[in-house]
Order: structure tokens, then sequence, then C-alpha cells
């Protein structure tokens, strides 16, 4: 917690993270889609834009 100004700034660092790592994958988890649909609640019209 120390190296992030807030909690956002932590969750904003995961998801760029899982995104590049998601490129990699050859097979998706199955947690994946469950991840996704929260990412699209907190991060809204970003996380749309980031996944087209």
């Amino acid at each position: 917690r120390g190296h992030f100004p807030n909690d956002d700034a932590a969750l904003k660092l995961l998801f760029l993270a899982l995104n590049r790592a998601e490129k990699e994958w050859i097979m998706p988890p199955r947690e994946w889609s469950m991840a996704k649909a929260q990412f699209a609640i907190l991060f809204g019209e970003r996380f749309a834009r980031a996944t087209v």
C-alpha cells in the first residue's frame, strides 16, 4: 500500500498488468469474464476503449 497514493492507483496497475498478460495467454482463466465485468463497472468507458 505504501507505493500507491490511493486504492484506485493500485487497481489501475493491476488492471494494466492483467490486460497485458491476457494477450499472452493461450486459454483465458475461467474467472477472467467475472473480472472483466467488475473492471467494466469500475472503469466504464476507459475499459471499453481498452478492450477494443
